[in-house]
């Protein structure tokens, strides 16, 4: 007798102690499962990582996956593995992190060539009336192009031909002393200013670029809603004809702000065929605002020419709420600033992008979210699309609206049209009969399919029609206004070549 209580309790043990699936169906038991066709969602964990592998090349090495570590490849075996009782038809909803890698631009200015004279530098030149040691400065009548060139080479020994170098000095004119930033290269003889031209914007220039509302010359100065970029690179091309690739230009113009207008000192670089904001010696991507900080912006900030550190990320969305406040959803600046480092003067950037009316640092990883089916093969990728409409995207429609209509359907921020209803500051579509064109729509809902099907090819150029054998398909979320905020999902085909065919919805988001 007591042999077979014993071998009942080995058993009773064995079977308490030795069932691997129990958080597997705990999981299961968790969602209501009383079959085995489900639905499941799911968030990778750390310890999930490290069982897909954790060598160079797999997830766990850093605990995400990547451009070079693609979750298609490791996902469907561990899915498989994780939830093994799941037959066809089952689907799981898995949520992991994504490396998207840091941005090559930003990532530039750590290896910048910078150089803030300090007062031995100036003393080196000379400490004599009309020499820069004298008071410690350049100025009107000691010019930087008469003590640099020989300087330079005492800093810079043994640099090859084209090397730059961003040049940080105080420059005194009309009783004022300033901080000035130039660009010196050596050509693999001498050294010289890199600029092509310096140049100050006169009133006849402001008024080529245009006189009409939203245009220079209404004014003769830039804006918050006269953007620079969107003129100066043709101004440059018409003014350079004989311009070569890398050429610079020291370009000085007015900005108002809201409140006050300010002189804006700013360097531009041809490519070859564009010209481009070259802030810091870095050329900022299209599409992105560049900002320097310069010695007001640091005193505004209760510091001494430069930052604490490189991590007072809060401090420069506190600065660009204050700088820029009307900048809207979608708008991207690339902030460069100079900080301390060990008592080491470095250069850094952040860039900062305006999203549901809150500036936010580009983060280098996100969360992604895909859909896996069990079918006949195994669990395979579902490639659908899953993507909420946020303010950047409504400008988008916005902006096609002004290329298509003119300004006609479009407000005076020129951040909301009244074609389809879309609209940037408050991201989302108006639905009012009042808000879109009822001429050529008979519902919002016409409107809307519109412009969704409009922007998916802008958002999602050369998509592909299918992924591994796949259809492509997109469901979108987005919002809309009629007194009171409603989700809504709309779910589109990818055919290729730029074209998306409707499938369904609007869908009210339960």
């Amino acid at each position: 007798m007591k042999k077979l209580i014993y071998m009942l309790s080995f058993l009773a043990i064995g079977f308490a102690s030795c069932d691997p699936m129990e958080d597997t169906y705990d999981e299961l038991d968790a969602t209501g499962a009383d079959a085995y066709v489900k639905s499941i969602e799911y968030t990778v964990t750390s310890d999930d990582y490290d069982v897909m592998g954790e060598e160079y090349g797999q997830p766990g090495k850093y605990d995400n996956f990547s451009n070079s570590i693609d979750p298609t490849e490791f996902l469907p075996s561990f899915i498989s593995s994780k939830f093994a009782v799941l037959d066809k038809g089952s689907d799981v909803n898995i949520t992991y992190e994504y490396y998207l890698g840091g941005k090559d631009y930003i990532g530039d200015y750590e290896n910048l060539n910078y150089f803030q004279l300090t007062g031995d530098d100036y003393d080196a030149m000379g400490e004599e009336y009309g020499e820069p040691g004298r008071y410690n400065n350049f100025a009107y009548n000691v010019l930087p192009e008469d003590f640099l060139p020989d300087f330079l080479p005492t800093v810079y020994e043994n640099v090859e031909s084209g090397f730059t170098v961003e040049v940080n000095f105080k420059y005194y004119s009309d009783y004022v002393t300033s901080i000035v930033s130039e660009y010196w290269s050596f050509n693999g003889t001498v050294w010289a200013n890199a600029a092509l031209d310096s140049y100050t914007l006169t009133n006849d220039d402001y008024d080529s670029m245009g006189t009409e509302k939203d245009e220079p010359g209404e004014y003769n100065n830039f804006a918050y809603d006269v953007d620079p970029l969107d003129f100066l690179p043709d101004f440059l091309a018409g003014r350079y004809l004989d311009a070569v690739a890398n050429d610079l230009v020291d370009l000085t113009y007015l900005y108002y702000d809201g409140s006050e207008t300010l002189t804006i000192k700013e360097y531009y670089s041809f490519d070859g065929s564009t010209w481009n904001v070259y802030l810091s010696g870095i050329i900022i991507p299209s599409g992105i605002k560049g900002y320097e900080l310069v010695e007001e912006d640091y005193d505004s900030m209760g510091f001494d020419e430069m930052l604490a550190s490189e991590d007072d990320t809060e401090m420069l969305i506190t600065f660009l709420n204050l700088k820029f406040p009307y900048a809207v959803n979608g708008d991207v600046y690339a902030v460069s600033f100079k900080y301390l480092d060990d008592d080491v003067i470095k250069r850094g950037a952040v860039e900062l992008s305006k999203e549901d009316n809150v500036w936010v640092e580009y983060q280098t990883s996100e969360m992604r979210t895909d859909q896996y089916i069990y079918s006949t093969t195994g669990w395979v990728y579902d490639p659908t699309i899953l993507y909420t409409i946020v303010g950047a995207d409504y400008q988008m429609i916005v902006d096609l609206v002004l290329a298509t209509y003119g300004d006609t359907f479009v407000d005076s921020y020129g951040t909301a049209e009244y074609y389809y209803g879309a609209g940037a500051y408050y991201e989302n579509f108006s639905i009012s009969s009042s808000y879109y064109n009822t001429e050529v729509f008979e519902t919002w809902q016409d409107a809307v399919k519109e412009a969704i099907k409009l922007w998916l090819p802008l958002k999602y150029s050369n998509a592909p029609a299918q992924v591994n054998g796949v259809d492509m398909y997109y469901l979108i979320s987005f919002e809309t206004y009629d007194g009171s905020n409603t989700p809504y999902n709309i779910r589109y085909q990818c055919l290729g070549n730029d074209e998306f065919e409707y499938i369904e919805g609007p869908t009210l988001v339960e």
